[in-house]
């Protein structure tokens, strides 16, 4: 992948300069993403491309959820004061999903099937205020209410193949958004929904970044 994106901002939230992410495997070294730059403020900006082409492969990048066979080089990689390039893995790991949170694109892959949904979003929760499990299932509640989710109480107890995929992408959607992060990246999360429900996701997401003042990263291949 080849681009240069730039959203102009008097103070970026994430500045990136020519990023490149290469796969090492022996000899073998894969060129996945060459001289990606931009910048984004508390706003929206899409990254769009086919498959294959490295758009995923940016996000993860920037959660540092890349193996140890990638090589991640950039000019700048700054997400507010921190530098994503040498930042320690315990320092990231009070950035990620605290104040980066990242929506996966297919809930029935990302949830668990033996843990009903709200306790896997009060884990999310939890990860970062351990010991408070009193408030957590009510955060959970507001949290399904925030995203649409009818009779919260009751979907709060459901197990994923209980639920449709509509819901599964709220669901993930309130589990991204329940620590209050400053940047989503929403990795391809209407893609495998049907036209009309992801047209209400979408419009779900539009309204959160404008109500929550979120700077989003939006991954598409359409």
């Amino acid at each position: 992948m080849t681009s240069s994106i730039l959203a102009a901002n008097n103070a970026p939230l994430l500045d990136v300069r020519d990023l490149h992410v290469d796969f090492v495997n022996g000899r073998t070294v894969t060129n996945a993403v060459r001289g990606v730059s931009f910048q984004l403020g508390r706003e929206k900006l899409a990254i769009v491309g086919e498959s294959g082409s490295g758009k995923s492969t940016v996000g993860r990048a920037l959660m540092r959820l890349h193996p140890a066979k990638a090589r991640i080089t950039a000019e700048r990689m700054h997400f507010d004061d921190i530098d994503l390039r040498n930042v320690s893995e315990a320092q990231m790991r009070t950035v990620r999903g605290k104040r980066i949170s990242m929506i996966m694109q297919d809930p029935k892959y990302s949830l668990n099937p033996v843990v009903c949904v709200g306790d896997q979003i009060a884990e999310a929760w939890l990860t970062h205020h351990p010991g408070r499990k009193a408030e957590a299932k009510a955060k959970v509640l507001e949290m399904l209410d925030v995203v649409r989710i009818r009779q919260p109480e009751r979907v709060y107890s459901l197990y994923p193949h209980e639920i449709s995929g509509g819901q599964g992408q709220r669901i993930m959607i309130a589990m991204m958004l329940i620590t209050d992060p400053e940047l989503v990246i929403a990795d391809e999360p209407t893609s495998a929904l049907d036209v009309s429900v992801r047209l209400q996701v979408l419009g779900l997401l539009d309204d959160l970044v404008a109500s929550r003042g979120l700077g989003l990263i939006f991954i598409s291949h359409d």
